[in-house]
């Protein structure tokens, strides 16, 4: 199935451990728009993996798949409960092409999400008002 795989940490003293951070995908399953973690820095009790209290639509139209996603900021990262603008972020973002047999391509925005999970890979995103 075709996904959009999203990662991003807030680190900004460089002080993590490149393996931790928030990543998550999001595709359509059985015709259902559906969002999950792939993993996660949450400790404690309770499923992580989904993230329930977030929006999305995904919609195709002929060749082309368009995806709509609302998530407030307390769900995808533990340490950030509000983001203020000036608020800088690692960001990073895979486009995955699958029709069934397994992915045959995929495009990305920074790196670090394919092969070797590595947030000093990922771009910097900067919040602005």
């Amino acid at each position: 199935m075709d996904s959009i795989q999203l990662a991003l940490v807030y680190d900004p003293e460089d002080k993590l451990a490149k393996s931790e951070f928030e990543e998550f995908a999001m595709c359509l399953l059985d015709d259902k728009p559906t969002i999950y973690r792939h993993k996660t820095t949450f400790t404690g009790d309770g499923d992580y993996t989904s993230i329930s209290d977030s929006e999305l639509a995904i919609v195709r139209e002929g060749l082309h798949t368009y995806y709509e996603l609302r998530v407030p900021w307390k769900s995808l990262m533990p340490e950030l409960q509000e983001i203020q603008p000036g608020t800088e972020l690692k960001f990073s973002m895979v486009i995955n092409e699958n029709d069934g047999v397994g992915r045959v391509g995929y495009m990305t925005y920074g790196e670090g999400i394919v092969g070797t999970k590595d947030s000093t890979k990922f771009k910097r995103l900067y919040i602005r008002e």
